[in-house]
């Protein structure tokens, strides 16, 4: 058998890989509304991200 046999021509699409994009696509759309609405911060001191100093937590690596 030849190289060029064994290797399709074309890719399959991975059905998943449009769920992912679709899903980041509106994580990124809260997080640049926090931004613009200035309660970025407050959500990861809310959440557990950040604290009030604006340090990481141990959680986190600080």
């Amino acid at each position: 058998m030849c190289f060029a046999e064994l290797v399709p021509k074309e890719k399959s699409c991975n059905p998943r890989n449009e769920d992912r994009k679709a899903e980041i696509q509106i994580i990124r759309d809260f997080a640049d509304k926090l931004i613009r609405e200035g309660k970025a911060k407050e959500f990861l001191v809310q959440h557990g991200f950040h604290t009030p100093g604006g340090k990481l937590t141990k959680r986190y690596g600080g």
